[in-house]
C-alpha cells in the first residue's frame, strides 16, 4: 500500500513538473460560472493560446469533474464515440481551435449536467491538461424573470416605449419575447455579455388606455420552460363614461327634477356643466355641482352634462326625461260627412297614453270604433251611418286629467268634385241664356227708329249743322259693310223728321248724304254702327 502511495505521489510530482515546463505557452481562459436552463442549451466559452507550429495538430478533449478521482470524458475530438454515454450525441466543440477558440455546446441540458468543466489540448502526442481550471455549470428548472423598465406615470393617448430584458446561454437557439396586458409595435435587439451570456431586449411602444392595469413579458425557452413578468402601470386620462342619472321618479309637467352627472377620471374630476336643450336651442344652467335640481320642467326638453379634470373633458349624451302630461288633442282631428256615413278622427298626445271616449249627439252611440298607439301618441276612428251631420265630441283622459274636443265637420271631397261642376255648369247655361234673350231684345228694337247724336251732316254739296236729333222713318236696309273690325249696316231712302227728343239709345248712328255727279235728285243715305 505504501508502494502504490509512493507511487502515485511520483506520478503527480512529474505531471506538474512535466506541465510547468512544457505550458508555459499554453493558456486557456474560462469562466467560472456559466447558467443553463433545463432542456434548453449551453454555450461555455472558452479561448486558448498555443505555441507556434502545432495548429495543425491541436485536438481537444472537454471532462466534467465529478471528484478529484473522476472525471467523464464530454467531447473527443481525437474519438468522437469515446465519450461518457450520458453525453453521446448532446456535446460539441463549436469553437475553432485553429483561431484560439475552444467554445463547448451543450444541448438538451440536464439538472445533472450541473459540474464543473475543463479542458485538454493534446498535440504532437503531447497532452496539456487544464485541470486545475474549471468553469462550474449550474442548470436550473425554471428560467430568471425577465427585467421590465418602470414607464412612470402615463397619460392617455401618449405613446411610450418600455423595455424587456432576458439573458440567455445559447445563442444558435434563442427565447421568444411575448408582450400581454398592452397592444404595441414591437422591435428585438440580441446583445453578447461580456462572453459569457447573451441577452435579448424587446421593445415594444403603445399608446396608453385608461382601461390598461399592467404589462406582462413572458420569456418562452426551448422545452417548454416560459417564464412571465408583470409589472402595474398608472395611466391617468380625461373623464370618461360620463352620463346623467335621474333621481326623480314619474316627472309631472311643471314639476322639479333631480338628476346627477356620473363620470371617472383620473385625476378625479374638478368641474361640472350643465345644459338644457329645447326646440333646438341649448341653455347654459350655469350649475357646476355633481347633482342639481332643475324645477318647471317640460315636455321634450333634453339636458347635457359636461365633466373636466387636468386631462380634459367629455361631454355626456343627450338625456330625455320621461315627462307625463294630461291629454292634448290635436287640431287635426275631424270628421268626414257624406250622404250615409260619418268617419271621425281623433288624434291624441299624452304621457301616459289616453284613453278615449266619443259621444254623439250627447249621448253614447254604436258607432265601429278602432284605435291604436305609437308611444306617446293615440288614434281612435269612429265611423258608422249617418244621415245627416251632428254634433261629435271626443274626450281623452289619463291619470293627470281630461281633455275634450268638438270635432269640425268636412265634406267629402269626392261630393264636393261632383256639385262644383255641376253647380259651374248650370251658372254658364243661364248666363249664355241671358246673353241671347238680351241681343234678341236689342234687335228687335232697332227695328222701330233710330236716335242719333247731333253731329255735322253732308247733304250733297251742302253742309248742315242740327243740333236737335232728327228721327228718321221709312227706310230701306242694304247690304252690309265690314269695317274697323265690325259689319256696319246701310240704311237708304229715309224720310227726315226733325224733332226734339229726351229719348237715349245705346246704338248710335250715323247719316251719310251723297250725291251723284250725273243727277240732281237727292239721295240720302245712312249708315248705322254696331
Amino acid at each position: 500500500m505504501k508502494l502504490v502511495l509512493a507511487a502515485f505521489l511520483q506520478w503527480v510530482l512529474f505531471e506538474g513538473l512535466l506541465r510547468e515546463s512544457v505550458c508555459t505557452e499554453w493558456t486557456v481562459q474560462l469562466p467560472e460560472t456559466i447558467s443553463a436552463v433545463e432542456e434548453s442549451c449551453v454555450v461555455i466559452p472558452c479561448t486558448f493560446t498555443y505555441p507556434k507550429g502545432v495548429e495543425a495538430s491541436i485536438t481537444a478533449v472537454w471532462y466534467m469533474s465529478r471528484s478529484i478521482f473522476q472525471s467523464l470524458v464530454v467531447y473527443n475530438g481525437e474519438d468522437p464515440l469515446k465519450v461518457d454515454a450520458r453525453f453521446l450525441g448532446r456535446a460539441f466543440l463549436i469553437g475553432n481551435l485553429t483561431s484560439g477558440d475552444c467554445a463547448l455546446k451543450i444541448d438538451k441540458v440536464k439538472t445533472t449536467d450541473g459540474q464543473r468543466y475543463y479542458i485538454s489540448f493534446h498535440a504532437k502526442g503531447q497532452k496539456f491538461r487544464f485541470q486545475d481550471q474549471k468553469v462550474t455549470l449550474s442548470v436550473s428548472k425554471t428560467p430568471e424573470k425577465p427585467r421590465i423598465t418602470n414607464p412612470g406615470l402615463l397619460t392617455e393617448r401618449q405613446p411610450v416605449t418600455v423595455n424587456c430584458t432576458t439573458e440567455y446561454t445559447c445563442p444558435s437557439n434563442p427565447p421568444t419575447v411575448d408582450w400581454g396586458g398592452v397592444n404595441g409595435t414591437v422591435i428585438l435587439q440580441y446583445t453578447a455579455k461580456q462572453q459569457v451570456a447573451w441577452a435579448v431586449t424587446s421593445s415594444i411602444t403603445f399608446t396608453p388606455s385608461y382601461r390598461d392595469s399592467q404589462i406582462q413579458c413572458q420569456v418562452k425557452y426551448p422545452g417548454r420552460n416560459n417564464v412571465t413578468e408583470h409589472r402595474p402601470i398608472h395611466v391617468k386620462y380625461a373623464p370618461k363614461d360620463t352620463e346623467i342619472l335621474v333621481w326623480t321618479r314619474n316627472i309631472k309637467e311643471g314639476s322639479s327634477v333631480s338628476m346627477s352627472c356620473s363620470s371617472k377620471g383620473d385625476p378625479p374630476i374638478s368641474r361640472y356643466s350643465w345644459f338644457l336643450v329645447q326646440g333646438g336651442q341649448e341653455v347654459d344652467l350655469e350649475q357646476h355641482t355633481e347633482k342639481v335640481r332643475v324645477p318647471n320642467v317640460t315636455r321634450g326638453v333634453q339636458f347635457y352634462c359636461t365633466a373636466e379634470n387636468k386631462i380634459g373633458q367629455t361631454q355626456s349624451p343627450r338625456k330625455s326625461l320621461n315627462v307625463e302630461y294630461k291629454p292634448d288633442i290635436t287640431g287635426e282631428s275631424k270628421c268626414t260627412f257624406s250622404p250615409g256615413e260619418m268617419v271621425c278622427h281623433c288624434l291624441v298626445n299624452s304621457n301616459p297614453p289616453a284613453q278615449i271616449k266619443w259621444i254623439v249627439n250627447s249621448s253614447a252611440q254604436d258607432f265601429n270604433l278602432s284605435t291604436w298607439s305609437s308611444g306617446e301618441w293615440v288614434t281612435s276612428v269612429l265611423t258608422g251611418a249617418l244621415q245627416v251631420q251632428t254634433n261629435v265630441s271626443c274626450t281623452a283622459f289619463n291619470k293627470h286629467g281630461e281633455t275634450v274636443y268638438v270635432l269640425p265637420f268636412h265634406v267629402k271631397e269626392s261630393l264636393l268634385w261632383m256639385i262644383v261642376p255641376a253647380v259651374g255648369g248650370l251658372a254658364c247655361l243661364l248666363f249664355i241664356l241671358l246673353i241671347a234673350i238680351t241681343v234678341f231684345c236689342c234687335r228687335k228694337r232697332r227695328g222701330r227708329h233710330f236716335i242719333h247724336q247731333p253731329r255735322m251732316y253732308s247733304l250733297c254739296d251742302t253742309s248742315i249743322y242740327q243740333e236737335s236729333s232728327p228721327l228718321y222713318m221709312n227706310c230701306t236696309e242694304a247690304n252690309p259693310i265690314y269695317t274697323n273690325g265690325s259689319y256696319q249696316i246701310l240704311y237708304e231712302n229715309c224720310t227726315p223728321s226733325f224733332v226734339r227728343t229726351q229719348q237715349h239709345r245705346a246704338a248710335w248712328r250715323r247719316r251719310e248724304v251723297r250725291e251723284d255727279n250725273g243727277s240732281a235728285t237727292e239721295c240720302p243715305v245712312y249708315l248705322e254702327v254696331l
